[in-house]
């Protein structure tokens, strides 16, 4: 009975959880910040341990966003209490962000790619919910670009390459081949 117990509380934890992770994360999650942002969520891999998740090539998709998304994540680490989440209460802590790329673009029509995001954001409705266990407690980006095209007066933009840390008290941010 104890070698069962045992083996069961494994498979659970190597096996199950894992999964259960993952679609928690592409279906939960991934609708909350979908109705949030207006914008469709594209997950790539998706690999959940006790405590930290890893999530591959997160694509931010909208209408007006041409050839290249709105922004693309090549990996996002979180950590989490993974005590917490054993008994499904998700504490984020720290998440870190590498390869953003954010593709902003203003067509010859003069609509853009950005404005309603921003505009969603700024409002006081909170559409997706969430809470404040959802939040990361620190975000840090490395290996940030930004490409800004606007078709209408045909100027260009680029971040070659950023980095930003951000807490609830700060953000730190540093920009380098900016043209």
């Amino acid at each position: 009975a104890s070698l069962g117990a045992v083996l069961a509380v494994t498979i659970g934890l190597a096996v199950v959880y894992p999964r259960v992770g993952a679609w928690i994360i592409r279906s939960r999650v991934g609708s909350k910040l979908a109705q949030r942002l207006g914008r469709d969520i594209r997950f790539g891999s998706i690999d959940v341990a006790i405590g930290h998740a890893v999530v591959r090539d997160v694509e931010v998709r909208g209408p007006l966003d041409g050839d290249t998304p709105l922004v693309h994540i090549d990996q996002i680490d979180v950590e989490f209490d993974g005590w917490r989440s054993l008994l499904g209460k998700v504490e984020v802590g720290p998440a870190r962000l590498d390869g953003v790329l954010v593709s902003i673009h203003r067509g010859a029509n003069g609509q853009d790619n950005v404005h309603d995001v921003v505009d969603r954001l700024r409002s006081k409705s909170d559409a997706g919910g969430g809470g404040a266990g959802l939040r990361p407690t620190s975000i840090t980006v490395t290996h940030g670009k930004l490409l800004a095209n606007d078709e209408l007066t045909g100027a260009t933009g680029l971040v070659a390459d950023a980095d930003a840390q951000w807490t609830p008290d700060r953000l730190i941010a540093h920009a380098r081949g900016v043209t």
